[in-house]
């Protein structure tokens, strides 16, 4: 298994999201391979999997054994479609149930009085603050936006790409679903940037950067 596994890790590296491989390495050098690698890939049977499970479950949480689940499977069901493997003998294991926590978003007076307090204090992120509200745009997607992204005339914001932090330093991938989208509700948001705020924000290759707002931005 030690010896299929750097295989698949090394198929699959050009084919996700830098963030996503380095999921796959981290629970395969942490937790499969230490367990499964001496294992021969054509003995590996759906009880050393389970032993596997049944072990990280009693200091895991259920959500990281479906992680580590997520990818043993992935490489598993690639063996299938290599013909290297029968079956995928990840699939009739027993994981543990997730609880899945209900999300609290703020209620509208929340919002009001939180945009209200970045207002008040001048906050500079103020116009990030508005646009999260208002288009539901991830972290990583705002902080991956560019001037070109915005139709000033129209009002609307494209949403074309999402900001991770890979190993080697932030990667820009494609939105979560792999589909850029419109984002149409930020006039506000344009109107406090350009009003209240001293100073223009981009994000450029290299990160989150200020200029004066005298400066174009590019």
């Amino acid at each position: 298994m030690g010896e299929y596994l750097d295989r698949w890790l090394a198929s699959t590296r050009d084919s996700v999201k830098p963030v996503t491989w380095e999921n796959y390495a981290r629970n395969v050098r942490l937790h499969i391979a230490p367990a499964l690698g001496k294992v021969k890939l054509a003995k590996l049977q759906p009880h050393h999997v389970q032993a596997l499970y049944d072990e990280k479950r009693l200091h895991l949480s259920p959500a990281t054994v479906q992680l580590i689940h997520g990818v043993l499977s992935s490489a598993l069901q690639q063996a299938l479609m290599w013909r290297l493997v029968r079956e995928n003998v990840a699939a009739p294991t027993k994981r543990p149930k997730m609880r899945r926590e209900e999300i609290k978003p703020l209620s509208a007076d929340e919002a009001k009085r939180l945009l209200a307090a970045a207002s008040e204090a001048g906050d500079r992120h103020e116009a990030l603050y508005v646009l999260a509200l208002t288009t539901g745009a991830r972290i990583g997607e705002l902080v991956a936006l560019r001037w070109t992204d915005l139709d000033l005339e129209a009002g609307t914001l494209r949403i074309e790409r999402t900001r991770s932090a890979a190993k080697d330093g932030p990667t820009f991938t494609t939105p979560k679903g792999g589909k850029a989208r419109n984002a149409n509700e930020c006039d506000r948001s344009l109107a406090i940037h350009h009003s209240t705020s001293s100073i223009k924000c981009s994000v450029m290759s290299n990160g989150y950067v200020e200029r004066p707002a005298s400066i174009e931005a590019a």
